[in-house]
């Protein structure tokens, strides 16, 4: 920084006793009012004197101190004996320019000492004049300014430091290909990068730095990003309340399906200084292929129904919650007798499509809500919920025989099947799964031995026996035209209740009919399959 102003010494005014100057051929007698103040330049000020070639004729000796150099090194000298090389050429010449043409001049310079360590001055040259007339010398007067420029370019190193790491954390947060965004302590946005915006934005929201984490979420919210449609305006606000209460938290991962179907994490942490940062990662195909292998895991792949394993998972969590005492229920397990006989006599291709006709027949009968299993080869399991009486789950599994002894039709083939059927009532004594499917099992293996009849319920059932409160429906038959089949007329003249069998079942339809209003209709000539 250089200052330029109209301001002369009278070279008549300088005396070197009253100044303290080393002793100089110019007298000072005017240049200042008080001896005392021209001591206290001495003392406190770096002073030079040079004549107007801008030899060095004076010092004092807080000039030799700083510089390093002896007065008679000096003196006789110009100041290039400090040049430290820092000022480029122009920096001198307005120098010169400004002092020759009568002018102040004031700025800051780097010097170089004699052991060429360098120094900043803050400096200020006036001309020395003799009664108007042209500049004879120069007076210099100069502050030691090293350590505030050292803390200028501490402060300038450490401003430039942040301003590249800012851009290039704004570089990389750019080019990571997740959401990321960073709150304030208050919860207000700082930065974010373009993927945030793009899963954030939508017609009514306003993504800037400023906008609150919860503003961005209720906009989100009102603009249907999230996979809310189907929640009521206070589902939604409590969903919003507890998104909320999560984004309090010091460190917690969530996931957040989209309405679009797509599903993100959404990891969250809080630094050291209060920043919280927010990652989100887009992980469809991840759970994409976790659906897909819960699917595979939990169910046949022939039939796609429910194996084992699941049936179990989903019994063992009604036990859990007593939702079977709340609805009473009950477990049928089902045994096609004749598979192995299909299989060794036609092949295993023709006993899979056999299976997959069977369940396409079993599956109008089973309401959505309720489980149909494989439990593995020929054997079957339904679980049914809200019945009361046994003849009720009784309609349900003589359905089941009538659409089992129509014959199958597969490849040229004509099928013959027959069923075996366990049923067991969920009882308020049962204290496990393993308790009803034990119960179940013995059933169907006793049912298994009889040659003459097709299912049984377990021996501490009897007709009048109440499982629990009525059914929000009564339980009944469902007519099996709404499946296209017309049982033969034998069927229901060979049975009676057997033993105790564990299995529940629960029907799509169910008519107001009792096992008395049975009457076989006329077999069918054209059975559908």
């Amino acid at each position: 920084m250089t200052y330029h102003q109209n301001f002369k010494v009278d070279a008549n005014s300088i005396s070197p006793q009253s100044s303290g100057i080393a002793q100089s051929t110019m007298p000072m007698a005017n240049l200042l009012t008080s001896n005392d103040i021209l001591l206290a330049l001495n003392k406190y000020a770096i002073v030079a004197i040079t004549d107007k070639s801008g030899i060095i004729t004076e010092v004092n000796d807080k000039f030799c101190t700083i510089s390093k150099f002896s007065r008679s090194e000096l003196v006789g000298k110009s100041h290039s004996i400090v040049n430290s090389g820092h000022h480029n050429r122009a920096f001198f010449i307005d120098l010169w320019t400004t002092i020759s043409k009568g002018f102040q001049w004031s700025g800051d310079i780097c010097n170089k000492a004699k052991d060429g360590s360098l120094y900043w001055v803050e400096t200020t040259i006036v001309p020395i004049t003799h009664e108007g007339s042209n500049a004879r010398g120069y007076l210099s007067i100069r502050h030691d300014i090293t350590d505030r420029k050292i803390s200028e370019k501490l402060l300038n190193e450490a401003l430039t430091a942040k301003h590249d790491s800012g851009e290039l954390l704004k570089d990389v947060i750019e080019n990571i290909p997740n959401s990321v965004a960073a709150f304030d302590s208050d919860d207000r946005l700082l930065l974010y990068n373009s993927a945030f915006k793009q899963l954030t934005s939508a017609r009514e929201s306003k993504i800037a730095a400023g906008v609150t984490f919860e503003e961005i979420l209720r906009q989100n919210v009102k603009a249907g990003l999230f996979s809310l449609d189907r929640k009521s305006d206070d589902e939604k606000e409590s969903w919003c309340l507890a998104r909320l209460h999560e984004h309090k938290k010091s460190a917690q991962n969530s996931l957040m399906k989209r309405s679009n179907g797509s599903w993100w994490q959404v990891q969250e942490r809080i630094s050291a200084s209060g920043i919280r940062i927010v990652a989100a990662t887009d992980v469809t195909d991840i759970k994409a292929a976790e659906i897909k292998i819960k699917h595979q895991f939990e169910h046949d792949p022939l039939t796609s129904l429910y194996n084992r394993a699941a049936l179990l998972d989903r019994l063992s969590a009604a036990f859990e919650m007593h939702s079977f005492k709340e609805r009473p229920s009950a477990l049928i397990i089902f045994s096609l007798d004749k598979l192995k006989t299909v299989n060794d006599s036609f092949g295993h291709d023709i006993g899979d499509k056999l299976l997959l006709k069977l369940i396409g027949r079993i599956q109008p009968l089973v309401r959505t809500n309720d489980i149909l299993a494989r439990l593995g080869g020929s054997e079957f399991a339904i679980v049914l919920g809200g019945l009361i009486l046994k003849r009720n789950v009784e309609h349900v599994v003589r359905d089941l025989l009538q659409t089992v002894q129509i014959p199958f039709h597969i490849d040229g083939h004509s099928i013959q099947q027959m069923m075996k059927v366990g049923i067991a009532m969920v009882r308020h004594g049962d204290k496990s799964v393993e308790d009803l499917i034990k119960r179940a099992t013995l059933a169907l293996n006793d049912i298994q031995q009889d040659q003459h009849h097709f299912y049984g319920f377990d021996n501490d059932m009897n007709e009048h026996d109440h499982v629990g409160k009525v059914a929000p429906y009564p339980i009944g038959r469902t007519p099996l035209a709404r499946i296209g089949i017309t049982p033969p007329d034998h069927i229901g003249r060979t049975l009676r209740d057997p033993i105790e069998i564990n299995a529940t079942i629960s029907m799509k339809e169910a008519l107001r009919t009792t096992i008395s209003d049975y009457v076989p209709p006329t077999p069918s000539p054209n059975p559908p399959c």
